[in-house]
């Protein structure tokens, strides 16, 4: 995807101390100087 960009993240973390996991939220803000169809995310290694 050539030509977007990231310009913000915001990141929320809740840690489950006992089980040694975590939940969490993430909110991308990314800027796209044309139309496109399709944007593609990789998100290795999450459950």
């Amino acid at each position: 995807m050539k030509g977007i960009s990231p310009i913000n993240y915001e990141l929320e973390f809740e840690p489950d101390f006992k089980k040694f996991t975590f939940r969490g939220r993430e909110k991308i803000s990314i800027k796209i100087p044309r139309p496109v169809n399709k944007i593609h995310f990789m998100l290795q290694n999450l459950r």
